[in-house]
């Protein structure tokens, strides 16, 4: 029990340099870890490259892969370049670009463009800029509008008839002299109600197949007639003979070698009608399909269907039709007792016409 507390009298005494040794002796301990953890790194590395030093490229020719570029975009993507704000200026390069959405497919369009870049919608000009632009669509101009007192976003006002006259205000101011919609005393003429009511192509149908010598020493052509759901016609006609509107005027008989077949016929038949003139090679098709023009005249619940070059008669005076512009639809006729010439529109339907 003396020895006990003698022991304790002493800790208490010498009990900082107790502590300061078992610091010192933890402070040991480690170092002596860390050198042996150290060594075993050491170790582990140096097998680790002894390894490497042991393998052998499997394509020892592969070049190196040059990353300067890669590394350049990095750069770029990572570290964007930022402007000074004390040195930047409100420049066009750095202004937001002005866009407007589609009426058509409802994307981004550039303020400035004529056309939607993703459906081709064609975008309406501005009035105030062109006043020859149709905001409404109604074929008459924001200026044409403006000036009448109608409303150029109102499509239906164009077909309305102000002044009660019989012919809409898209007639009277679409004439060849344009009248007063407002004054029935003032009435453009009745050829303004011929309307294009269709446009087609009438395909070319005949062939010439062949030709034989009659009895009395003359020449008659075989011309075939192809019509879509009917079995084929076979016309035989000499020269100065109708077919189908057209006149036979000439046959030029042309025979030519050929590597393959000998002698080979393409001889040549001309036929006209009007000033158009068709040459028919023998044996082969010939493509020269021409409009038709189907034309409605209301007053007289009337549809005329022509072709380009021909002649129609409406109200005692005779129309020639001159030409036929398919992506305007419309078409140009001439009046022929004073070669004036007018254009017809295929006018679509507008709301609130008579």
């Amino acid at each position: 029990m003396i020895f006990l507390r003698s022991i304790i009298a002493n800790l208490k005494t010498h009990y900082d340099k107790l502590i300061a040794f078992v610091i010192l002796a933890v402070l040991v301990a480690s170092l002596i870890y860390l050198a042996v953890q150290l060594g075993l790194i050491q170790g582990s590395d140096k097998a680790f490259r002894g390894k490497m030093s042991a393998f052998t490229p499997k394509f020892p020719n592969t070049e190196k892969v040059d990353t300067a570029s890669f590394d350049v975009a990095r750069k770029v993507i990572f570290e964007p370049y930022v402007i000074d704000g004390e040195v930047w200026s409100n420049t066009p390069l750095f202004v937001v670009e002005q866009r407007f959405w589609c009426d058509s497919c409802e994307k981004p369009v550039a303020w400035e463009a004529k056309s939607c870049p993703f459906c081709g919608y064609e975008v309406p000009e501005d009035p105030e800029v062109h006043p020859g632009g149709d905001i409404d669509g109604d074929g008459l101009t924001y200026a044409i509008e403006v000036a009448n007192q109608m409303d150029p976003d109102d499509a239906s006002d164009a077909g309305m008839d102000f002044d009660n006259d019989g012919f809409t205000n898209y007639e009277e101011l679409t004439a060849e002299i344009p009248t007063n919609p407002r004054d029935e005393t003032d009435r453009p003429p009745d050829v303004q109600k011929l309307k294009v009511d269709a446009l087609g192509v009438n395909p070319f149908r005949l062939r010439f197949k062949s030709h034989i010598k009659t009895l009395d020493g003359s020449l008659r052509f075989g011309l075939n007639l192809q019509k879509k759901g009917k079995p084929p016609k076979t016309y035989f006609k000499k020269i100065d003979g109708d077919v189908e509107g057209f006149t036979l005027v000439k046959y030029e008989e042309k025979i030519i070698e050929d590597v393959d077949t000998g002698k080979k016929d393409i001889s040549e038949l001309t036929l006209k009608r009007g000033k158009k003139v068709i040459v028919l090679v023998k044996g082969q098709d010939v493509q020269h399909d021409e409009y038709l023009v189907r034309f409605y005249f209301e007053p007289q619940d009337l549809k005329i269907v022509r072709a380009v070059g021909s002649t129609f008669d409406l109200k005692e005076i005779t129309y020639k039709v001159i030409s036929v512009d398919i992506s305007a639809q419309s078409v140009v006729i001439m009046r022929l007792s004073n070669s004036k010439e007018l254009t017809i529109r295929k006018v679509p339907a507008l709301s609130g016409s008579n």
